[in-house]
């Protein structure tokens, strides 16, 4: 049986695990993509921002991803806090992706600079090897990119949001509804629709999980699609071709094991720029793993780090999906609704309260991102939780939460800032945001 020695073993071979594939053998690693080559994504279209087209092009990708990205030619609108169309023509066009032959040509790109790909085959773990097709595989790190998908190596997905199902359906659009895109806020949840120039129709319908128990499926889409005002309710010979799990939810901090994209936390689809997530987790992640294989001592602690990026990329974009939530008022008082709206509004800072440094934070030598590689600079670590910073954006944690060596106002702090060499180049605005984000991690509590 032959063995394949690499320097790392990737396992799911989606955008995030193709996308570290192609990453890490361009910096001269050697890797094994596995791909068990049944998708899981919940439509066969996906639009993704115009400045991606300028990603793929600096990253050398354009040619080798042409057969699944296309110009945007959908006319985007939106039926959301109102019951008339707001059409969006501003801007320049996005791209559309075709999933399938995306993620494909994402693949055949890692192949392409040498990295050894296997598709319609599982990876499974044979004492310190792991077992593919007919292959052994020796790896000096792993990482999975496995999605939601449940794997024995790892924990349980937890879900940190309402639970949601996504169903697709594909059908005959409306004439009228060729060549645009929608997204609709209806009663019972939100519709996403892309209905081609040519071809069947997709829609997206995400509806609260508990409303799919006990009556059937199908009953209640042809009572949820009644109710659009937009292409959707005008679907026609439409059947479901497939259902997932559309919850934000996320696995925690690992500190033994590398997880990716959504193997590590997943975001509520009204956030979009899924692929974009992936890609910028797959950077970050190629970043971990290079410094790890020159310091492997460092793992754990890599590994740790990689998992809270992936919480505070989700936490942003959490925010920006209960933005959306917040502006559709017409059915305020339905279960989806309420449950995504009850944490929309978050509570101001109070800049005349007085705050205190929590007592597990200390000084310490931390892990700083410094180009392609970590290294260790001066910070501040949680003993408790073992969350070590080293900045926040360009503010430099220790000498910021020296300002509280005794409780302080925020406004204070602020001021006292002005007379910290390492802090008085910086705004007051970026002071001020640094220390609420010191609020929101616990690093400082208010004074009792």
């Amino acid at each position: 049986m032959p063995t394949l020695h690499v320097d790392c073993l990737i396992v799911g071979g989606g955008p995030a695990g193709s996308m570290l594939a192609w990453e890490l053998q361009r910096q001269g690693y050697t890797t094994a993509l596995v791909d068990h080559g049944r998708a899981h994504y919940s439509g066969p279209f996906e639009t993704v921002l115009a400045s991606t087209r300028e990603l793929w092009r600096r990253m050398g990708l354009s040619q080798q991803l042409q057969d699944g990205v296309t110009d945007d030619p959908l006319r985007h609108g939106a039926i959301w806090g109102q019951d008339a169309v707001l059409w969006r023509d501003e801007g320049e066009a996005g791209l559309l992706l075709r999933r399938g032959a995306f993620d494909q040509a994402f693949r055949d790109a890692a192949r392409a600079v040498g990295a050894t790909v296997y598709h319609g085959v599982r990876a499974s773990r044979d004492g310190a090897q792991w077992r593919v097709g007919e292959d052994l595989i020796v790896a000096r790190h792993v990482a999975y990119a496995t999605g939601r998908a449940a794997t024995p190596e790892l924990e349980k997905m937890r879900t940190t949001g309402p639970a949601t199902t996504a169903v697709t359906l594909v059908g005959e659009p409306a004439g009228e509804d060729r060549n645009t895109a929608m997204v609709e806020a209806v009663e019972q949840g939100w519709i996403w629709t892309h209905c081609p120039a040519d071809g069947p129709a997709s829609a997206a319908i995400m509806v609260d999980r508990d409303r799919l128990k006990g009556q059937a499926v199908e009953v209640i889409l042809r009572e949820l699609l009644a109710r659009a005002l937009g292409p959707a309710g005008r679907f026609r010979d439409w059947r479901v071709a497939n259902a997932n799990d559309a919850s934000m939810g996320d696995r925690g901090v690992a500190t033994q094991h590398l997880l990716l994209g959504d193997a590590a936390a997943t975001i509520d689809p009204l956030a979009s720029q899924g692929v974009e997530k992936a890609v910028s987790a797959a950077g970050h992640a190629a970043c971990v793993i290079a410094t790890a294989l020159e310091q492997p001592e460092w793992w754990p602690r890599l590994c740790a780090l990689h998992s809270r990026w992936e919480l505070g990329l989700q936490a942003a974009h959490r925010r920006s999906a209960h933005a959306f939530y917040a502006q559709e008022q017409r059915f305020g008082q339905a279960p989806f609704w309420r449950r995504r709206q009850a944490d929309s509004a978050q509570p101001a800072a109070a800049d005349d309260r007085r705050w205190q440094l929590t007592p597990s934070i200390g000084a310490g030598r931390v892990l700083m991102r410094h180009g392609p590689r970590y290294i260790e600079a001066d910070g501040a670590i949680d003993h408790d939780s073992g969350e070590e910073v080293a900045r926040i954006a360009r503010v430099p944690v220790a000498p910021l939460l020296q300002l509280y060596a005794e409780p302080s106002t925020i406004s204070a702090a602020v001021d006292a800032a002005r007379q910290e060499p390492s802090l008085f180049v910086l705004s007051p605005r970026e002071v001020h945001d640094a220390i609420l984000q010191l609020q929101a991690r616990g690093w400082l509590q208010p004074l009792s």
